[in-house]
């Protein structure tokens, strides 16, 4: 915890709240995510977790690039492992996300109407 998340991929994050939940994040709440999420940054990107929940963010210029495949591969079996399951809240809007979800066999556990939630085990 406690990692620096990069300006070009903070404006992914930014970008991608603004998106789908409409909202403007402060320099406060960037902190408060460097404090208290779990930040693991690899080439390209980086995943923001809070126990078995997590989010992955991509720079646009390495989406569709490289293989991430492996990466995301070992980062949810860790999850697994560490906490029996891991878990992600997609945009019903979100179609690569959610693709690339059920393509590492998360299954939907809820819906609230705007996001589902998918959990893998």
């Amino acid at each position: 915890m406690g990692n620096k998340i990069h300006d070009d991929l903070w404006a992914v994050i930014s970008e991608t709240e603004m998106k789908y939940r409409g909202k403007h994040i402060s320099q406060a709440e960037r902190e408060m995510v460097e404090k208290k999420a779990t930040v693991t940054l690899f080439d390209g990107g980086c995943f923001l977790s809070y126990g078995p929940e997590f989010d992955l963010f991509v720079l646009p210029e390495r989406r569709g690039k490289w293989k991430i495949r492996g990466t995301i591969r070992s980062f949810v079996d860790t999850m697994i492992e560490k906490y029996g399951y891991a878990k992600v809240k997609i945009h019903k809007k979100n179609k690569v996300s959610m693709r690339l979800a059920i393509g590492f066999k998360f299954m939907p556990v809820a819906d609230d109407g705007s996001f589902i939630t998918l959990e893998a085990r």
